[in-house]
């Protein structure tokens, strides 16, 4: 199912999180949610917006056990 995300709340849930986990350009920031879950479109924008590295990760490497 589709999830309907204003840009507005995107833009303030990405500003407050790299404030609160102190990102920079130089952080990676792994993609743990899956694509079709809306928590990724945070992961991906707070990495954009901050200019950090997104890193993606196989089914394998995030849920080893």
């Amino acid at each position: 199912k589709g999830v309907l995300v204003p840009h507005q709340g995107l833009c303030n849930v990405s500003e407050a999180q790299i404030r609160l986990f102190h990102l920079t350009p130089q952080d990676n920031i792994l993609q743990f949610a899956s694509f079709s879950f809306d928590a990724a479109t945070f992961e991906i924008v707070m990495a954009l917006r901050v200019g950090a590295t997104l890193c993606l990760g196989t089914t394998t490497e995030l849920s080893p056990g």
